[in-house]
C-alpha cells in the first residue's frame, strides 16, 4: 500500500498504509505475554525477557540498514521487501508455534493425573514447564 502507491502532497493510499503498520505496537506486547506465558521456572523466565528484548534491539537495528537513498524514487524496495519476508516467517513461524504447543498440551492431558494434593504442591516449586506435568501451554 505505501511502497507501490505515488506519493504526493495529498496522497490518502501512503497515509491509510502507515497508520495500518501501526496496529504492529499491540502484537509486540502480546509477543512479550504469550512468551512469558509459555514458560515456567525464574530462570527460563528471566532467559526468554532477554531473548525477546535482544530479538526486538536487532530489528531496530537492522530495520534502519534497509533504507538506502538511491531507491528513494521506487520508494525503498528493500526496506519493504524485508518487511514481508519477516512477517511472512513469523507468520509460518506463529503457526508451527501453535501446532507444537497444542500436541504437547494434547500429551499432557492424556498423562494420568496425579492427586489434588500433588498438584498444589507441586504449583509452588520453581520448576520449568518441561518438569512440571500440569503446565498448559497458552495457544
Amino acid at each position: 500500500m505505501i511502497w507501490k502507491s505515488t506519493w504526493t502532497h495529498r496522497a490518502a493510499t501512503p497515509v491509510a498504509g502507515y497508520t495500518i503498520i501501526g496496529f504492529f505496537g499491540p502484537v509486540v506486547s502480546l509477543i512479550i505475554s504469550i512468551g512469558m506465558a509459555n514458560v515456567a521456572g525464574a530462570s527460563k523466565k528471566s532467559f526468554m525477557a532477554g531473548s525477546i528484548f535482544v530479538a526486538y534491539c536487532v530489528g531496530n537495528i537492522i530495520g534502519p540498514q534497509l533504507i538506502k537513498t538511491p531507491t528513494l524514487k521506487r520508494h525503498y524496495p528493500e526496506l519493504w521487501l524485508g518487511l514481508i519476508i519477516c512477517y511472512c516467517v513469523v507468520i509460518v513461524l506463529a503457526i508451527a508455534l501453535y501446532l507444537i504447543l497444542r500436541a504437547e498440551n494434547k500429551r499432557r492431558d492424556a498423562l494420568p493425573s496425579l492427586s489434588e494434593e500433588e498438584r498444589d504442591r507441586l504449583a509452588f516449586r520453581d520448576m520449568t514447564d518441561k518438569e512440571n506435568p500440569y503446565f498448559r501451554y497458552v495457544l
